[in-house]
């Protein structure tokens, strides 16, 4: 939005993230998105990690029909094809 010149609806979309973010009911791969949203790298890249670790845990998240989102790179959002995040959503794959 911001990218074609709508900044007042980005700056809604975000706010509109951060109350769910806030609401208890996001998890990390929530995490994820909104932190690529935000144009957050790091943010994004622990909420990844921290997807890996919670499945690894056998920890549920509460937005896990949104990982195949993350692995396929769905949003085509070029943050996610960067080596760090392929190596990550390399081990979401099967998962």
């Amino acid at each position: 939005m911001a990218i074609h010149g709508d900044s007042a609806r980005a700056l809604a979309a975000i706010a509109r993230f951060e109350s769910f973010e806030n609401s208890g009911i996001a998890g990390d791969i929530d995490r994820t998105l909104i932190g690529l949203a935000r144009g957050n790298r790091q943010e994004a890249l622990d909420s990844l990690q921290a997807i890996i670790d919670n499945i690894e845990a056998q920890r549920p998240d509460p937005g896990i029909s949104a990982l195949p989102l993350l692995r396929v790179n769905f949003v085509r959002d070029p943050v996610l094809d960067e080596p760090e995040f392929v190596d990550l959503r390399e081990q979401l794959r099967g998962r």
